[in-house]
């Protein structure tokens, strides 16, 4: 499956120099998040976005630290390693790194069974020197339930709790 990774990047001083991080816009503040929709199925999960960190060569290095602000209250998040193609470069120079795949990490929503509807989240991204908030609306259609996820594992009873974002944990069969 191809993902794509939107991206950011700072100057380069030294080879280990942070140049690359992903779908980060340049906001001082929490106080204007950005906003994102997207739609789901009963026990399906979705992918939220993907993020990353590279150096100078575009080789990944540590992915950014993600925390939940607003949990859902009607789902579980969690954040799973992936390998994303860099597709923009908002600001400095590591364009050379655009169409390169990056390992990252993307975060996933899965709603909780029966439940349809909106779940809302805002979680913060951390990268070096920036911090980037985004709001997220999860609709949840039901015209017909799959259990097909395969992806994480199946929801605890009580609603997640704010603070950092877990990884995602496969299913043991």
């Amino acid at each position: 499956m191809n993902k794509t990774i939107k991206s950011v990047t700072g100057p380069v001083a030294a080879a280990a120099t942070l140049v690359g991080v992903c779908v980060l816009l340049s906001e001082p503040t929490l106080a204007r998040a950005e906003q994102l929709t997207t739609v789901t199925k009963p026990y399906k999960e979705v992918i939220i976005r993907g993020y990353a960190r590279w150096n100078s060569n575009c080789d990944a290095i540590e992915p950014p630290q993600i925390s939940l602000d607003v949990p859902p209250q009607n789902g579980f998040v969690c954040a799973r390693p992936t390998k994303g193609t860099v597709r923009i470069v908002r600001e400095g120079k590591a364009g050379h790194c655009v169409g390169q795949k990056v390992l990252g990490i993307e975060l996933v929503y899965l709603p909780r069974s029966k439940f349809t509807g909106v779940d809302r989240i805002r979680y913060t991204v951390k990268f070096k020197d920036v911090t980037h908030a985004v709001d997220a609306e999860i609709g949840v259609t039901s015209d017909k339930v799959t259990t097909e996820s395969g992806a994480i594992a199946p929801l605890a009873e009580g609603p997640q709790s704010q603070g950092p974002v877990p990884e995602c944990a496969p299913l043991v069969s």
